[in-house]
């Protein structure tokens, strides 16, 4: 009997180890109680919430609920398994005490009343543990392992309910689609009703086409709130749509900026778009420029006096066919020092420039009332560098200005000529966004052009209606006219490009930038793409509170029926219309697209429409509001560039001096080395010129090949493009090379043919002037000039050579070109210097000319907050017979001039505008010109400019189209205009 028993014992010892060693069931008493309540109470309240699963469909519902009742069942198995072994433990522990308890009672002597209590204590302790636990006395499976039965402890399978054929079928119907629906969104049809999201505007939701003047003096004390959705912005509270061109302040003078946004105003729209240009406000590190074109607050403050709202891009970087895309030059020269990456010399000195501007622009923010409502960090960044990105979101959230912020980590926006591509993209990466268009790219004009070139300027008013009316079909919240990009539902595209004064351009740039926009360069009306794009504004106002009130339908066109003669109408994905509002009824915006170039005819609403190609037909209530392609009913008559002198040539008398005949004793800044720096380093970009000055020597050329012709000696050296180089040995101007169009590989090679007269046996001076013809509007870290090798024949004089550079040119460093310091040179009558020439003397390069003139006060009146001046006529210096170079008047800098031609055997740009503030009225004005190369001023002149309308073209308005109908639109009804260049 011991050893029956000491086995027994051994069996509990054992089975106990097994079943405890395990983690889950390490603990018992409070631990294992408290386990054992919280989850029969959980599986409780599924069951109790399985049971209340209404069924909506029979079959899926009953599949649904299956599913989840398996899950419960699962759950409870989890449950029970563990009491089942909690219960056979403890009956083999009470088997083995019975036994003990046996074997005792075998011992007495009188064992019947042992027995009976022996027989009362066990049906107690069985009543007991009964009692312990609920579920022993409803399950079979714990009734049988308290009875001491053997129990299989494999986990149960859930039972579940048996498949039919048409479960199955169910089943897989439901799984394709919503497979379907998840990877391939389908787009909405009209004859589906039930799937046209139709979203009714809120009750307390206000719709106004908002500009600054709608800003009360209250709020304009205490500040107002600009916030935005995916729908669009809202401004104080009103949801508005946001229209825009793009003004760069430095490109126009301050006496231009009244006129420039008053027309701005005047077509529509209600926000203005600029850059902020590091290089121009500080281009001495902590030495910073609000003077004249660079007084920005006094552009805001001009804003918000003519009720336009602003968006200003703080960048630091601009890019904008800028030199060095706005970015300081002396960026370059700090150590350890990386442009536009996370890099931290250049954090620290973007965060302190920006925060610098942020602070001196604050009072003008919408929070405290200013006219600022939208701001932008960074621009055009396409570099794999998430930390910077990151950092550059950081930084805007320290700046603390409560007013949206553009960039890649804020709010996305787009740049281009059309950005429709662009808002498919949107809406499946950053669908709580706005379409933002920033750059509606007008593009610019380049001195020369690569083989496979960038578009020029001259987009048409149908192209450009057609891009913009897109936009805002789609859902657009905002456009911006500019010289290239885009913004959702705000669309920029450039509104005037003015000029680059100056030194302003980047590589390649022309002086004139962006004319072929709503103003031409130099302030007169494009048309009439301005007038087109004014209608289309005022179409898009028209319909501010419909479209903001619904929900954009970029993913849900209704495809147009096609009618081609046919029987019945096709249908075609090229031709579709955005809805808003109801399918039928009132309060209806629908946009009818064409995105074929061929013209069709749709049904739209039981009504035919003939739509051009690559048009757009906007319709309010089943009334025709705008159509892209009909320019002629827009503004019905040419127009061409018209030129009346205004100072003649004749009238202008010239002295001229030579910027290699220095006045005895002129003190003159120059660097010595053994050899040629680089460019930028000893201009600080200050000046397009660098002469490099250095002696060589020839070897005999007849040396051991006396039978052989000589051959005239070659220099050849390295440099960049976007640069010139004059090549002057001994005083002779031997030539000019150049690469004219914008980049910045600087492994270009250079080569001069010298003349064949040179003598062997003596040193000769080589004088190499090199223009720079602007930095690279990237902002990386850019060269100019010499940037290799520079050999004569196969002698490196790049090496072992002295080297004498001079930064800029001599005229510029005594200022020649203003009033006070003209007389510091020389001049020299050009009738003198004809007369030498004459003599035999080659042409004249790199010479300085002044002349003075005086115009008549002029009868213009000056604009008024009411309605802007219709500019009629404009100024403009007519630089016919000069060659390339820089032109000023009463010392203000017009920038580079430069007589090239293009493909088609016309000049570039022939004519460069003088703004009005920079002329002495009745009072005699100082011109002064330095030409590099040789050209001649005797038929320079003044001229103005205006638009004149072609006679040829005048016509009466078309005739109003039939009730619903719109007339065909191709390419024979549409008149071609010929717009003069600048």
């Amino acid at each position: 009997m011991k050893r029956q028993e000491r086995e027994t014992i051994q069996l509990a010892d054992q089975f106990r180890q097994r079943f405890f060693s395990r983690k889950n069931f390490l603990l018992w008493g409070e631990r294992t109680q408290r386990w054992k309540r919280k989850r029969m109470l959980g599986h409780l309240a599924l069951a109790s919430r399985i049971t209340h699963i209404k069924r909506v469909d029979e079959k899926i519902a009953t599949f649904r609920l299956g599913y989840f009742r398996s899950v419960a069942d699962d759950c409870f198995y989890q449950w029970r398994s563990f009491t089942t072994f909690k219960l056979k433990v403890r009956a083999l522990v009470h088997k083995a005490l019975r036994s003990q308890r046996r074997q005792r009672f075998e011992q007495w002597p009188d064992p019947s009343i042992i027995s009976q209590k022996a027989v009362s204590r066990e049906e107690e302790e069985d009543a007991r543990e009964m009692m312990e636990t609920d579920t022993a006395e409803a399950d079979p499976l714990l009734l049988s392992v308290a009875e001491g039965e053997e129990l299989s402890l494999s986990r149960p399978q859930p039972r579940r309910r048996r498949l039919h054929r048409l479960d199955v079928v169910c089943l897989a119907v439901v799984s394709v689609v919503a497979c379907f629906v998840g990877v391939y969104p389908p787009a909405i049809r009209s004859e589906n009703p039930l799937w046209h999201p139709v979203s009714s505007p809120k009750a307390d939701e206000a719709f106004q086409y908002m500009t600054y003047d709608d800003i009360d003096e209250v709020k304009r004390r205490e500040g107002y709130a600009v916030t935005y959705t995916e729908r669009g912005f809202a401004i104080d509270g009103k949801h508005s749509l946001l229209l825009g061109g793009s003004v760069h302040y430095p490109r126009s003078t301050p006496a231009m900026w009244k006129d420039l946004l008053l027309k701005a105003k005047h077509d529509g729209l209600n926000h203005i778009e600029l850059y902020v240009f590091w290089n121009l406000h500080e281009q001495q590190r902590g030495v910073f420029n609000f003077a004249g074109s660079a007084n920005i607050t006094r552009f805001y403050e001009m804003a918000a006096q003519m009720g336009l709202f602003l968006h200003v891009r703080f960048g630091p970087y601009a890019c904008a066919e800028w030199s060095n895309g706005g970015l300081p030059i002396w960026l370059n020269w700090m150590p350890g020092m990386h442009v536009r990456s996370s890099n931290d010399p250049w954090q620290k000195e973007m965060e302190r420039f920006v925060r610098f501007m942020v602070e001196l622009s604050r009072p003008f923010l919408a929070s405290n009332g200013g006219p600022i409502i939208m701001a932008q960090i960074e621009n055009e960044f396409n570099y794999d560098d998430r930390e910077y990105v990151q950092w550059c979101g950081d930084l805007v959230q320290r700046l603390d200005t409560s007013i949206p912020w553009a960039a890649a980590n804020t709010i996305l926006t787009c740049n281009g000529n059309d950005c429709v591509e662009f808002a498919q993209n949107q809406v499946q990466d950053r669908s709580s966004e706005p379409f933002i268009w920033t750059e509606d790219e007008g593009w610019f004009e380049t001195w020369a052009e690569r083989p496979s070139h960038l578009p020029d300027d001259q987009r048409t008013p149908e192209d450009v209606a057609y891009a913009v009316a897109r936009w805002f079909a789609v859902g657009g919240a905002a456009h911006n006219y500019y010289v290239g990009i885009r913004f959702d539902r705000l669309i920029p595209f450039m509104y005037h490009g003015g000029n680059n004064y100056g030194r302003a351009a980047s590589a390649g740039v022309t002086t004139m930038y962006a004319d072929g926009v709503n103003l031409h360069a130099d302030g007169l009306s494009n048309e009439p793409k301005r007038s087109h794009l004014r209608n289309l504004h005022q179409a898009l106002i028209e319909c501010n509170e419909i479209l903001l009130s619904n929900d954009r339908q970029l993913l849900h066109p209704h495809e147009l029926p096609v009618l081609d003669g046919q029987a019945g109408p096709l249908s075609s994905p090229q031709q579709r219309a955005f809805i808003y509002g109801p399918l039928a009824g009132p309060n209806q915006v629908a946009f009818l697209e064409n995105q074929a170039s061929q013209g069709v005819t749709v049904t739209f609403g039981g009504v035919s429409y003939n739509l051009a190609g690559n048009s757009v037909v906007i319709l309010k209530d089943a009334t025709l509001l705008f159509n892209s392609s009909d320019v002629h009913k827009s503004f019905p008559v040419r127009q061409h560039r018209s030129y009346t002198p205004l100072v003649s040539a004749s009238a202008l008398r010239w002295e001229t001096w030579n910027e290699f005949d220095a006045p005895p004793l002129t003190p003159r800044k120059r660097v010595v080395a053994e050899k040629p720096e680089e460019q930028l380093r000893l201009t600080a970009d200050r000046s397009d010129y660098l002469i490099y000055e250095t002696l060589f020597g020839l070897a005999d050329p007849v040396a051991g090949k006396a039978d052989s012709a000589p051959s005239a000696p070659t220099l050849t050296f390295t440099s960049c493009e976007a640069n010139g180089f004059l090549a002057f040995v001994d005083g002779r101007f031997i030539g000019e090379k150049h690469l004219a169009y914008p980049g910045d590989n600087c492994s270009k090679e250079f080569e001069f043919e010298l003349p064949l007269d040179l003598e062997a046996d003596r040193q000769h001076d080589l004088k190499l002037v090199s223009v720079s013809l602007g930095v690279h509007s990237l902002g990386l870290a850019h060269v100019k000039g010499l940037t290799g090798g520079v050999r004569v024949n196969q002698e490196d004089l790049a090496t072992a050579h002295q080297w004498l550079m001079y930064p800029g040119l001599l005229g510029e460093e005594l200022e020649i070109y203003r009033t006070q310091w003209k007389a510091s040179v020389p001049w020299v009558s050009t009738y003198e210097r004809v007369a030498d020439s004459e003599s035999g003397e080659s042409p004249w390069p790199m010479a300085w000319y002044k002349t003075s003139f005086r115009i008549a006060p002029s009868s213009q009146d000056e604009p008024t907050a009411a309605e802007p001046v219709e500019q009629q006529s404009s100024i403009l210096l007519d630089c016919m017979g000069l060659t390339r170079g820089r032109a000023y008047i009463n010392g203000h800098d017009l920038g580079r001039y430069w007589l090239t031609k293009n493909g088609q055997d016309q000049f570039v740009q022939r004519y460069y505008h003088i703004p009005p503030d920079w002329l002495l009225k009745d009072q005699e004005n100082l011109l002064v010109v330095f030409d590099e190369l040789g050209g001649s001023v005797v038929n320079v002149s003044l001229v103005s400019s205006t638009m004149t309308p072609d006679a040829a073209t005048v016509s009466s308005p078309s005739e109003p189209p039939s009730s619903g109908n719109l007339p065909v639109m191709d390419d024979t009804d549409s008149a071609t205009l010929a717009v003069g260049r600048v």
